[in-house]
């Protein structure tokens, strides 16, 4: 099995929302990465739905962020190539439980291309903090918050720091 945090910034925090850009990181538990996958949409070509709460929080987002977001080309059907990229067998993580992976395989379904997973092997990075005992926001963020590579590489360095803990008790 191979771990891969998927990060996703969309248009709403609905499960049907638009994905903007999708990040992901394969790695090993212990060591870190390993490989990434990144790709900007064409959100006008996306499925899915946007809220005004959500396009309002991404205006106070800085004019670089909001450009990396929304300046993509890329077509529904290029998620086939992510689904290329992961090979075998996965388990994809998400910061939570019912946020990236979810819009995401509502995206696929919307699409009809197979979720490339097992629904049992599905992951969440908050229950690993929880059962760690260590804070996200103690770690450092390195590269353009809400970027979804950067935050997925992010997310990934945590994650490590966090399996070693609970390995180490």
């Amino acid at each position: 099995m191979i771990d891969v945090m998927i990060d996703l910034e969309t248009t709403d925090t609905a499960p049907t929302a638009k994905i903007l850009s999708l990040g992901a990181v394969k790695f090993d538990r212990l060591s870190g990465e390993i490989d990434h996958f990144y790709v900007r949409f064409d959100v006008s070509k996306m499925p899915g739905t946007t809220s005004a709460d959500t396009m309002a929080w991404w205006q106070k987002q800085h004019m670089a962020v909001r450009q990396e977001a929304f300046g993509g080309k890329a077509l529904p059907e290029d998620l086939k190539d992510f689904c290329k990229w992961l090979g075998g067998s996965v388990m994809p993580w998400g910061n939570g439980s019912h946020f990236d992976i979810t819009i995401l395989e509502n995206t696929l379904n919307a699409l009809g291309i197979p979720i490339p997973w097992k629904f049992w092997n599905v992951r969440d990075l908050r229950t690993l903090a929880d059962l760690s005992g260590l804070n996200p926001r103690q770690f450092t963020f390195d590269g353009a918050k809400h970027n979804a590579l950067a935050d997925a590489q992010h997310q990934v360095r945590y994650a490590v720091e966090m399996f070693k803990a609970i390995l180490s008790r």
